[in-house]
């Protein structure tokens, strides 16, 4: 998928260093028994880390206890600090699962000391208590969509025995009841000098169940011009979005938004954002005026920042 560092499951399968218990469990899975402070309530979930004891048996009784054919896999190497996955759309009150297979390359056991999650809306399901030498573990995490739509991001925190990885977070985030999104969701264009363009091509994604269509859009700003066809993205479908950057200075990093606007309910806007540096060049004689007044006629601009 692009922009994630994960495949998927195709067949259900044993992962190395993982001793498969009972149904679709763990030997020694992990559990939520200790509830901290509450700290904020956003987004229809309640924002309380949740502390995980480890050597107490978690009852698998969700969905596709017995298969991961269609849960999303991510391999977090030996040298990964981290592990992360974007579900791009859910719906409100959706659930979901992620498989993070942790890699320990090292020539001793990875124990996980203890595990946080960010919030009550994310839990593991099942998990190993140690990782056995060049081996690696699966810990199946759910998500629990809040109710309302907004974009969201949450996280599990392993605590290990490693000095390099004391604590490995599995980050998932999503668009809530938002259908359309970006690919990329932030694009870098690079360097850039001033008389030189560069064009870049971005999908606008539907992940939604219903087809938008695309009523206008803009760009903030005298350095892009964005061109977006007046269609219909279906449901689970695509349009891709030409941007034409052209920069007349000043010299520097510089940051823009894309905006396109729709006929969702749901999602009436949705932004892109832009990021390059300026730098020095020649500027093609007689170009930047006539450029910029025919950027304004069409009001399809990008700010500088």
């Amino acid at each position: 998928m692009p922009g994630h560092r994960a495949s998927r499951i195709a067949a259900r399968g044993r992962f190395p260093g993982v001793r498969k218990g009972g149904r679709g469990r763990a030997a020694v899975p992990l559990t939520a028994i200790v509830s901290l402070a509450v700290l904020l309530a956003a987004a229809g979930c309640s924002q309380q880390p949740v502390v995980l004891a480890l050597g107490t048996i978690y009852e698998d009784d969700g969905p596709g206890a017995d298969g991961l054919e269609s849960t999303p896999r991510v391999i977090v190497g030996g040298g990964d600090a981290e592990g992360e996955y974007d579900l791009d759309y859910v719906e409100k009150d959706g659930l979901r699962r992620v498989a993070f297979i942790l890699a320990n390359d090292k020539s001793e056991p990875l124990e996980i000391r203890k595990v946080k999650s960010g919030c009550e809306c994310i839990r593991l399901v099942t998990g190993p208590e140690v990782i056995l030498p060049r081996g690696a573990g699966m810990f199946l995490v759910e998500f629990h969509a809040p109710r309302i739509a907004t974009e969201y991001a949450t996280e599990i925190v392993l605590f290990t025995s490693d000095s390099s990885r004391p604590m490995i977070p599995l980050s998932i985030r999503a668009r809530i009841g938002l259908p359309l999104g970006f690919r990329p969701r932030l694009l870098e264009a690079g360097r850039i000098a001033i008389g030189d363009r560069r064009r870049k091509l971005v999908a606008l994604v539907n992940g939604g169940p219903v087809p938008v269509r695309v009523m206008g859009s803009s760009v903030t700003g005298n350095d892009c011009e964005v061109i977006v066809p007046a269609q219909v993205v279906p449901a689970g479908g695509r349009v891709m979005v030409e941007l034409t950057i052209r920069p007349a200075g000043p010299i520097g990093p510089r940051s823009e938004t894309v905006v396109i606007e729709t006929d969702s309910a749901e999602q009436a806007r949705v932004a892109l954002p832009v990021r390059f540096e300026t730098m020095e060049g020649k500027a093609r004689g007689g170009d930047r005026e006539p450029r910029s007044r025919t950027r304004r006629s069409r009001a399809q601009l990008c700010r500088g920042g």
